[in-house]
């Protein structure tokens, strides 16, 4: 029996331990192990809705919250990037692509943005993300005794308001073409307005 077909047959029959796994992978190489890993087949034919999805990575801490005015660590921005939206996201290329606003646009100098918000977005209780919870989302970041680390990016903004349930109208103090960019930062999630 070859070394990869011994490891598929042991690791669907779940003999093997997991050290002994890692030990026997750590000789075969990389796609072996993928190859005995799967098989070629999925682990689960049906989809199932729930469950939990565990990964390792380094930071985290007891001090650790989703308060999106204290991400002090990479472990803390890929949970935001995980459980929030932004209006905005960088995508692969390098390009801006819409989110939570489906749209937007600047005003000649670029120092006005209109950000259209993308409607039937619920919130995991079901309520629509609106104008307000954007508003109430950037304002977090705001006033003089915001110890955000977003702070400098929204020290710019000398107004935010809504036009209606789904436009969101930012002013700053001079024009900023990049301004949509930094909305896509893992410092912007947008939570519900009520949110504590």
């Amino acid at each position: 029996m070859s070394d990869v077909n011994f490891l598929k047959s042991e690791f669907r029959h779940r003999r093997m331990t997991r050290r002994a796994f890692v030990q026997q992978s750590s000789m075969l190489g990389g796609a072996a192990v993928m190859a005995a890993s799967f098989g070629g087949t999925s682990l689960a034919s049906t989809p199932r809705r729930g469950g939990h999805m565990r990964f390792g990575m380094g930071h985290g801490g007891i001090g650790d919250s989703l308060d999106p005015a204290n991400v002090a660590n990479g472990m803390l921005a890929a949970m935001h990037y995980g459980v929030t939206n932004r209006l905005t996201e960088v995508a692969a290329d390098g390009s801006l692509v819409p989110k939570l606003a489906e749209s937007w646009e600047a005003s000649a100098d670029a120092a006005k943005w209109t950000f259209n918000i993308r409607r039937g977005v619920e919130f995991h209780d079901g309520r629509n993300v609106t104008a307000k919870d954007v508003i109430a989302s950037i304002n977090y970041h705001r006033g003089d005794e915001s110890k955000s680390s977003a702070k400098p990016i929204v020290d710019a903004i000398t107004e935010i308001r809504a036009d209606g349930d789904y436009v969101v109208v930012i002013q700053l103090n001079a024009g900023n073409a990049n301004f949509p960019f930094k909305l896509s930062s893992f410092e912007f999630p947008i939570y519900p307005a009520t949110a504590e």
